[in-house]
């Protein structure tokens, strides 16, 4: 299993807001509020698995999420328009993975291609996949 490849300081000054980190850094959460709206982003980097969860304020449970593989490395967008979280070649994963083998989704015969999902959270939370 690869391990993610990306750059805390992208995140940081991407998202404007400190990680939650396990002691043992093997993850790390991103909670970024936005008009009544929380994006949460769990990096598990051992695993090259990224999560995002769409939280309500008024409510902790997600009104949508997701899990990636990421194959690719993470990389930051600057643009007039907005800032962004690039993570390239990324494969579905089920929210549940703990104990699946991920390996597999790393074998480009398998899985030769994957999507790239984008992430922004100002000036307005902005996600996106294809």
């Amino acid at each position: 299993m690869a391990e993610l490849k990306w750059d805390e300081q992208d995140f940081l000054e991407c998202l404007a807001t400190l990680p939650e980190v396990d002691e043992d850094g093997i993850w790390y959460t991103y909670r970024v509020r936005n008009e009544g709206l929380a994006l949460v982003i769990t990096l598990w980097t051992y695993q090259s698995v990224v999560q995002f969860s769409l939280v309500r304020e008024t409510s902790e449970r997600p009104v949508t999420e997701l899990s990636f593989v990421v194959r690719g490395p993470v990389w930051r967008k600057q643009e007039k328009y907005g800032d962004f979280l690039i993570f390239p070649d990324c494969v579905l994963a089920s929210v549940q993975f703990y104990g699946s083998n991920l390996d597999d989704v790393f074998d480009r015969v398998t899985y030769p291609s994957g999507i790239t999902v984008q992430v922004s959270a100002y000036p307005d939370i902005h996600f996106a996949a294809g």
